[in-house]
Protein backbone atom coordinates (compact mmCIF):
# COMPACT_ATOMS: atom_id res chain seq x y z
CA UNK A 1 0.00 0.00 0.00
CA UNK A 2 2.73 2.47 1.36
CA UNK A 3 4.96 1.26 -1.85
CA UNK A 4 2.38 1.87 -4.15
CA UNK A 5 1.40 5.12 -2.96
CA UNK A 6 4.54 6.52 -3.53
CA UNK A 7 6.10 5.47 -6.25
CA UNK A 8 2.50 5.90 -8.35
CA UNK A 9 2.13 9.15 -7.04
CA UNK A 10 5.63 10.45 -7.51
CA UNK A 11 5.51 9.31 -10.98
CA UNK A 12 2.28 10.27 -11.61
CA UNK A 13 1.34 13.79 -9.67
CA UNK A 14 -2.37 15.67 -9.83
CA UNK A 15 -1.92 18.67 -11.56
CA UNK A 16 -2.20 22.13 -9.50
CA UNK A 17 -5.44 22.45 -10.53
CA UNK A 18 -6.85 19.24 -9.66
CA UNK A 19 -8.44 17.03 -11.90
CA UNK A 20 -7.76 18.11 -15.65
CA UNK A 21 -8.42 15.16 -17.98
CA UNK A 22 -5.24 14.48 -18.87
CA UNK A 23 -3.74 11.22 -19.05
CA UNK A 24 -1.32 11.86 -15.96
CA UNK A 25 -4.60 12.95 -13.91
CA UNK A 26 -6.12 9.92 -15.11
CA UNK A 27 -3.54 7.65 -13.94
CA UNK A 28 -2.97 9.45 -10.94
CA UNK A 29 -7.13 8.74 -9.62
CA UNK A 30 -8.43 6.05 -11.57
CA UNK A 31 -5.00 3.38 -11.54
CA UNK A 32 -3.27 4.57 -7.98
CA UNK A 33 -5.96 5.84 -6.32
CA UNK A 34 -8.31 3.21 -6.97
CA UNK A 35 -5.89 0.29 -5.62
CA UNK A 36 -4.16 2.44 -2.52
CA UNK A 37 -7.35 3.09 -0.69
CA UNK A 38 -9.00 -0.52 -1.49
CA UNK A 39 -5.89 -1.70 -0.24
CA UNK A 40 -6.25 0.74 3.22
CA UNK A 41 -9.58 -0.34 3.69
CA UNK A 42 -9.15 -3.95 3.66
CA UNK A 43 -6.40 -3.85 5.92
CA UNK A 44 -7.51 -1.73 8.29
CA UNK A 45 -10.93 -4.21 8.58
CA UNK A 46 -8.56 -6.61 8.99
CA UNK A 47 -6.09 -5.42 11.31
CA UNK A 48 -9.53 -4.29 13.17
CA UNK A 49 -10.80 -8.13 13.27
CA UNK A 50 -7.57 -9.29 14.27
CA UNK A 51 -7.13 -6.82 17.28
CA UNK A 52 -10.82 -7.51 18.37
CA UNK A 53 -10.07 -11.18 18.88
CA UNK A 54 -6.60 -10.46 20.96
CA UNK A 55 -5.86 -8.79 24.44
CA UNK A 56 -5.02 -5.44 22.64
CA UNK A 57 -8.83 -4.69 21.91
CA UNK A 58 -7.50 -0.77 21.98
CA UNK A 59 -6.06 -1.39 18.85
CA UNK A 60 -8.89 -2.13 17.05
CA UNK A 61 -11.08 0.62 18.69
CA UNK A 62 -8.69 3.10 17.14
CA UNK A 63 -8.60 1.30 13.77
CA UNK A 64 -12.40 1.37 13.79
CA UNK A 65 -12.06 5.11 14.46
CA UNK A 66 -9.86 5.63 11.83
CA UNK A 67 -11.67 3.58 9.20
CA UNK A 68 -14.48 5.70 9.97
CA UNK A 69 -12.37 8.85 9.42
CA UNK A 70 -11.27 7.37 6.11
CA UNK A 71 -14.52 6.38 4.51
CA UNK A 72 -16.01 9.66 5.01
CA UNK A 73 -14.51 10.56 2.13
CA UNK A 74 -17.88 9.19 0.74
CA UNK A 75 -19.63 12.04 1.73
CA UNK A 76 -17.08 14.46 -0.04
CA UNK A 77 -19.63 14.49 -3.03
CA UNK A 78 -22.55 15.99 -1.06
CA UNK A 79 -20.42 18.69 0.98
CA UNK A 80 -20.30 22.23 -0.17
CA UNK A 81 -16.92 22.89 -2.26
CA UNK A 82 -15.68 25.38 0.44
CA UNK A 83 -15.63 22.49 2.86
CA UNK A 84 -14.55 19.90 0.31
CA UNK A 85 -10.91 20.06 1.24
CA UNK A 86 -11.55 19.25 4.68
CA UNK A 87 -13.03 15.92 3.83
CA UNK A 88 -10.44 14.78 1.96
CA UNK A 89 -8.18 15.85 4.25
CA UNK A 90 -9.33 13.97 7.09
CA UNK A 91 -9.45 10.83 4.53
CA UNK A 92 -6.02 11.27 3.90
CA UNK A 93 -4.57 12.19 7.37
CA UNK A 94 -6.37 9.00 9.09
CA UNK A 95 -4.10 6.74 6.69
CA UNK A 96 -0.88 8.65 7.69
CA UNK A 97 -2.09 8.45 11.17
CA UNK A 98 -2.97 4.38 10.58
CA UNK A 99 -0.02 3.95 9.68
CA UNK A 100 2.01 5.67 12.23
CA UNK A 101 0.31 3.62 15.06
CA UNK A 102 0.87 0.58 13.37
CA UNK A 103 4.51 1.09 12.55
CA UNK A 104 4.65 2.00 16.29
CA UNK A 105 3.19 -1.18 17.25
CA UNK A 106 5.33 -3.78 15.32
CA UNK A 107 8.34 -1.76 16.69
CA UNK A 108 7.04 -1.84 20.23
CA UNK A 109 6.52 -5.62 19.82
Amino acid sequence: MSFLSHIGYALFPLASAGYDGSINSFIHVYVITIPVVTQSIFSLVYFFRGFRKSRDKGYAIIYLIILLLMISSIAAPFVPKNIFGIVERISTYSIVIYTFILSTYFFRN
